[in-house]
């Protein structure tokens, strides 16, 4: 288990790492659209607090229906909505991802073998009892 163990509203929380060529985390959501064809979910504060401002984008949305959905972030919110209501209330879920606060701009990092053994060595002993 791969963890970035942050500090966030004075804790320490942990988000899983996903391997890719700049830090990302990722934040999954489930949502109600109403009759009316929209909904709206709060982001985690503590996801706001560990993000590059800014940085935070829906890269997945779905709904139990097929509808036409679209998302935008708006002062702490992800407002969804459909061009076509649904019938009766319908279940969704939406991804969001953004850059770790302070990694903005770095990708593919290099490092040397030494470098790479001594993180190797430390991911085995992290998280041992």
């Amino acid at each position: 288990m791969k963890l970035a163990i942050v500090e966030s509203g004075g804790r320490f929380v942990g988000l899983h790492v996903t391997e890719c060529p700049e830090m990302r985390f990722m934040e999954i959501y489930d949502f109600e659209l109403d009759c009316s064809g929209r909904s709206r979910v709060q982001v985690e504060p503590l996801f706001l607090e560990v993000i590059e401002p800014g940085t935070l984008q829906v890269i997945g949305l779905v709904c139990a229906k097929p509808l036409d959905l679209r998302a935008e972030f708006a002062q702490g919110h992800i407002c969804i909505s459909s061009t076509t209501p649904p019938d009766a209330p319908t279940r969704g879920t939406v991804t969001v991802c953004a850059v770790a606060r302070g990694h903005h701009g770095r990708r593919f990092p290099e490092f040397t073998a030494t470098q790479k053994a001594s993180n190797e060595a430390f991911w085995a002993s992290a998280l041992q009892p």
